[in-house]
């Protein structure tokens, strides 16, 4: 089966979210310049940084001179090969991971940008009118119509008027809030002027939560989290494998939750990922899973090292500043992902017995 490399993003950069930048056997240049197949926004960032490509099975990696460097798991690179689940921080402040798929990338991906850097860069650009055709997704019969792209239009126009309302609304329902606080805490309270300031703030909320409603993307479909566990293992085995390490999972088939099974695969790999790098050879990590009161709990338990405080205290600071650990990146970014599904994520560590990371994540019915 043929394996495809791209990069996504975890911190930093343009556009963030979860763009894929494919990786290709063509040279790709990382770089702030708009000339590079990977424009990454930061000022930290040469202008020509690094390049990348495949080469057979591998993916190569070198830096350009660049100014700030580039890193691979904590590790200044002026060449090397990167695999799955590596972070790569280019400058001082942008995070990409390496991932793998079978799917291919779509056609525009191998046409993203230059890829030759020995010459100049061609004053002018010129493209055919049956090149253009070939280039884009409809057929030339789809061209004159703009029907399709409705829904788009829609949806970008509700986008916009949620954010006029919030720029409207939020600093009201501040200045209300301020009002009721003060209200509250005087000497009688006056119960009619909390009502009227009541009233006014729950009316700006709902008004808030009409317009997030009817914007909300479609709930996922429900998935399986014992695949998605035995996704996340398969990802990490062969590192596993090659220091021994046993890895077992304990995960009832019956329990269904409403997650990307892609990143949270990804997300889960991560952690694994920490808990194998913080044990010894030959020692047991373990994945289990129960059906709590809470919701579905997600435990990974080591017998390792342990998270040092300074991996923590980065990790679970509210902005994700100053992160600089691999671990603590990785931690990081799966706080975010359950935080956005609305779980909760916990982490606790004895230097030198282990760690325990649990995840909570809302349950669904089959």
């Amino acid at each position: 089966m043929a394996r495809y490399f791209y990069l996504t993003p975890v911190l930093g950069g343009e556009g963030g979210g979860r763009r894929r930048h494919f990786v290709t056997e063509s040279p790709k240049m990382v770089g702030r310049a708009g000339r590079a197949s990977i424009v990454l926004r930061d000022p930290t960032i040469s202008r020509q940084h690094a390049r990348i490509e495949v080469r057979g099975d591998e993916v190569h990696l070198e830096d350009l001179g660049s100014k700030h460097g580039t890193f691979v798991n904590s590790r200044r690179i002026r060449s090397t090969t990167i695999k799955p689940g590596d972070l790569i921080v280019f400058g001082l402040a942008v995070v990409l991971r390496l991932e793998q798929t079978d799917e291919p990338p779509p056609a525009e991906q191998f046409d993203s940008g230059p890829t030759d850097y020995g010459g100049e860069e061609p004053s002018v650009m010129t493209i055919n009118r049956r090149e253009l055709l070939a280039k884009l997704p409809i057929s030339p019969a789809e061209m004159g119509s703009v029907d399709d792209l409705a829904p788009e239009r829609d949806h970008a126009l509700r986008l916009t008027r949620l954010g006029a309302l919030c720029l409207e609304l939020l600093p009201r329902i501040y200045g209300r809030l301020t009002h009721l606080s003060d209200l509250a805490s005087g000497e009688p309270v006056n119960l009619e002027a909390l009502r009227t300031t009541v009233q006014p703030l729950l009316s700006s909320v709902t008004r808030l939560m009409e317009m997030a409603v009817r914007i909300a993307p479609e709930p996922r479909p429900p998935v399986r989290l014992d695949q998605v566990v035995q996704e996340s293992m398969q990802r990490v085995a062969t590192d596993f494998a090659q220091r021994r390490l046993a890895l077992t999972s304990r995960v009832p088939p019956d329990l269904m939750v409403q997650v990307d099974p892609e990143q949270m695969a990804a997300v889960l790999a991560g952690l694994l990922t920490n808990a194998g790098n913080q044990s010894q050879d030959e020692a047991p990590v373990d994945v289990v899973a129960r059906r709590g009161s809470s919701g579905v709990v997600l435990k990974i338990v080591d017998q390792g090292y342990g998270y040092p405080e300074e991996v923590l205290a980065q990790a679970f600071h509210p902005l994700g500043s100053n992160l600089a650990d691999p671990a603590a990146i990785r931690l990081w970014e799966a706080r975010r992902a359950v935080i956005a599904l609305g779980g909760m994520l916990t982490v606790k560590s004895n230097e030198g017995l282990g760690a325990v990371v649990r995840i909570v994540l809302p349950a669904v019915e089959e």
